[in-house]
């Protein structure tokens, strides 16, 4: 595999997880899911899931239902999706509320789990647009928004040259930029206020998020005890058949699969 970055072999290995898990390998399941855990304590903890018992519950409900699921996926992107489409359902119903900072709390469901995606699990740009059914410029317009938006900074505001700098800052922050272009962006920066805040904030928020993982994540410990009760759940648990109806509109939004218990 010369030649191939860490994420590719890192995604192929969970791709060679998926074909075993969906053949009722549970061992390789718990590999798949021990990659995606993270995300999803993370995920249920910014959609106001506090409690770390009743979060956990959650955690077990939703990888269950991924278990019964897995003839329904075919392919990596199909498990993120079900992933996100599993917890955007179950915040539906969910009141709003806060588990960390206030700020995060006035984001709308989906770019709190975009957020936790983007920023604190690092997906990538192609495995954003899978997962979450949208474009590269609808992702990078949402980035956008909810940066500015944590930040205190209203987009409506903004005269169109201001805006346009701030959406190419916003670009800078998750891209690799020539050396030229990045100088002229730097000075372009140092003449607006508002781009200088934007950048800088951003940046010192990046560091926050760093500390509220913590809060978010489980210890070592904690991780082996709910694979243990995990995989014991679904060795008992059959997976479920889905029908021809099933898999075309799976080709397509991937939405069709049972739901957690």
């Amino acid at each position: 595999m010369t030649g191939v970055t860490p994420a590719a072999r890192e995604r192929s290995l969970l791709r060679s997880d998926l074909k075993s898990a969906v053949r009722g390998n549970n061992e390789a399941f718990g590999q798949l899911v021990s990659h995606y855990l993270d995300f999803a304590a993370e995920s249920l903890f910014m959609l106001g899931w506090c409690d770390d018992e009743e979060r956990t519950q959650i955690l077990l409900s939703v990888f269950s239902s991924l278990w019964r699921s897995l003839r329904f996926i075919k392919r990596l992107s199909d498990f993120e999706r079900a992933l996100v489409v599993q917890l955007q359902a179950l915040s539906e119903n969910r009141p709003q509320k806060s588990c960390g900072r206030r700020k995060m709390k006035s984001l709308n469901n989906e770019f709190k789990l975009l957020l936790v995606a983007h920023e604190m699990e690092r997906w990538s740009m192609h495995s954003l647009r899978l997962a979450f059914r949208a474009r590269t410029h609808e992702i990078r317009q949402h980035l956008l928004e909810f940066r500015a938006q944590l930040l205190k900074i209203d987009l409506g505001d903004l005269d169109p040259p201001t805006r346009e700098l701030l959406e190419r800052v916003n670009l800078s922050l998750d891209s690799d930029f020539s050396n030229r272009r990045r100088k002229n962006l730097i000075h372009a920066v140092a003449q607006s206020p508002v781009a200088k805040q934007f950048k800088a904030g951003w940046l010192l928020y990046r560091g926050e998020m760093v500390e509220l993982r913590h809060q978010m994540r489980s210890t070592e410990e904690e991780r082996a005890l709910f694979m243990e009760k995990l995989l014991t759940e679904v060795s008992q648990e059959p997976m479920e058949k889905p029908t021809l109806a099933d898999r075309i509109v799976n080709r397509v939004t991937f939405t069709r699969f049972p739901k957690p218990a």
